[in-house]
């Protein structure tokens, strides 16, 4: 089981590449990654992200900015 988590951190595009590596690290540094993506599904069934919010979202939506607010204000450290 891993600690409570002591920062929490937006990641765009944290399903693959750089992003994902990024996530990862954040994790592995006790921070809770928020990540955000077009496709988070996959993410679902990483062990890695098990307790991670995960915000499918494609960033060329206007709307897309509200619910990464959302998500990332309900998130409590």
């Amino acid at each position: 089981m891993r600690s409570e988590p002591q920062a929490k951190s937006i990641v765009l595009g944290g399903t693959r590449g750089l992003g994902h590596a990024i996530a990862v690290e954040l994790r592995t540094r006790g921070v809770l990654p928020i990540i955000i993506g077009r496709t988070v599904e996959k993410l679902r069934k990483d062990p890695a992200f098990i307790d991670a919010v995960l915000v499918a979202a494609d960033l060329t939506n206007p709307q897309a900015s509200a619910l990464i607010r959302d998500a990332a204000r309900t998130v409590p450290l």
